[in-house]
């Protein structure tokens, strides 16, 4: 009877997690991030070659995810959703087994896989490569702590090919986990918590993972790690008080837990600390939620320490309190978010559908940082880049792709400011001359300008 209560419940929540990702993330809107991925996967679905037909300075995993659901379910943004959101519970799942881990506590656990689902569905498109780079994060971080309880050579030979993976999603992602997991071998070794032949494994998972990535797409990986301190980290600005105020929460609840600290929770502390950094050109709350996984799981751990030392008894009517709390609070959230995206759904199916009327059968070029119209009007994209921002992409990308748009002659150019206007964009590019001496505005639809060929 009690096997199949459990079962039951565990069925149950199944069903209440994928009902609520769902409802989170239902309908779509237009979004510069997934319009990178889903463009890319739309350039090779095509035929087009990485780095050789089209440029892209995020890691190239995130296309060819996004192009093997192209390839079953065929092109469309539906395709690339429904996985992804499946992705998002999967991470969830192995938030709850990492939890699990931690606290030995099912309630808890699940809390922290409610969380995470919560917030990165709210903060983030599940279709990008900031998602998709958490999630192998996740991934990875479970088979490292399965380690460091079992110590079997398979699991840290996993751990170091997921390790090396999450670079190709995201490149600045892969080097700060990487280079906090040398630090962390280091304190381990130091502790004679782990062999040298054991680190060897780690090292030879990701040697092997790093070398095919290499030799199927070269040297163009390297590029975005460059530009960081040039071009890139000046479009985006970092707010000193947004950035102290995070650390200083980290660093107490850190010193909240210095006696409970063991390899796993470091570990947690590690890879948080990793991901922080690499978010420092782009520090801002969407970027930051979608890479808090770990203090997710360490601020629940620090309220369950104090409630245990300073209400004994009563902690498990606090517990639930609490619990109540924020289940309320997450269903208005996901109430508000459901109404949002039901919304600007219906809003961006309008304009696609008067898009399609204007453009017709018609050739287009989408511009600066919208590169999902090729998709949804069914578009080849004959152009080197999706995106084009001063001071991060080289000036013979722009020059490329002038060339590109004055040989194809588009009707049409799609452009829209208000993206990149976060970027510091000033349209004082070779690209933004050429269209106001050849095309003209003819239309708007909210905030997308339609252009026409002169």
């Amino acid at each position: 009877m009690k096997i199949r209560l459990k079962q039951f419940q565990n069925f149950f929540i199944i069903l209440f997690f994928i009902a609520f990702a769902f409802t989170l993330i239902y309908g779509y809107n237009i979004n510069a991030d997934e319009g990178v991925a889903l463009n890319g996967a739309w350039n090779i679905y095509n035929g087009k070659i990485l780095y050789k037909d089209f440029f892209e300075y995020v890691g190239p995993l995130s296309f060819y995810l996004v192009y093997f659901t192209f390839i079953f379910f065929g092109p469309n943004y539906f395709s690339a959703l429904i996985p992804s959101i499946f992705l998002l519970l999967i991470s969830s799942y192995f938030i709850f087994k990492i939890s699990y881990k931690v606290f030995h506590n099912r309630r808890d656990s699940l809390i922290c896989a409610y969380l995470w689902l919560l917030l990165s569905s709210i903060s983030y498109p599940p279709i990008n490569h900031n998602t998709y780079s958490s999630i192998m994060s996740i991934v990875f971080t479970y088979y490292f702590i399965k380690y460091l309880e079992t110590k079997k050579e398979k699991n840290i030979l996993i751990s170091g090919a997921l390790c090396s993976l999450i670079f190709f999603f995201l490149q600045t992602k892969g080097v700060a986990i990487f280079l906090a997991m040398l630090v962390f071998f280091a304190y381990l070794m130091y502790k004679k918590n782990i062999s040298l032949k054991d680190s060897g494994y780690f090292i030879l998972g990701y040697a092997l993972v790093f070398m095919l990535g290499f030799m199927l797409w070269g040297k163009n990986l390297f590029l975005p790690l460059f530009q960081i301190g040039q071009g890139y980290s000046s479009i985006h600005t970092l707010s000193a008080g947004f950035f102290s105020i995070i650390i200083l929460l980290f660093v107490f609840n850190t010193f909240l837990m210095r006696k409970r600290i063991n390899n796993k929770i470091l570990l947690l502390i590690f890879i948080q600390v990793a991901l922080l950094f690499s978010i420092l050109n782009q520090f801002n709350p969407t970027h930051l939620v979608i890479n808090i996984f770990p203090y997710i799981i360490l601020s629940i751990l620090t309220i369950k320490m104090l409630l245990e030392k300073y209400y004994g008894e009563n902690q498990k009517i606090l517990k639930k309190t609490i619990f109540l709390i924020v289940i309320i609070i997450s269903g208005y959230l996901t109430y508000l978010k459901n109404v949002e995206n039901r919304r600007d759904h219906k809003i961006y199916t309008q304009e696609v559908e008067i898009l399609k009327k204007i453009v017709g059968d018609e050739k287009i070029f989408s511009f600066p940082f919208i590169s999902n119209f090729y998709l949804e009007l069914k578009k080849p994209n004959p152009y080197y880049n999706s995106v084009l921002l001063e001071n991060l992409n080289l000036d013979e990308h722009f020059k490329k792709n002038l060339a590109i748009l004055k040989q194809e002659n588009p009707k049409f150019i799609l452009a829209q400011y208000n993206v990149v206007e976060q970027y510091g964009f000033t349209k004082n590019n070779v690209i933004d001359s050429y269209m106001r001496e050849e095309y003209k505005k003819e239309y708007s639809l909210g905030a997308l300008e339609v252009w026409v060929r002169k």
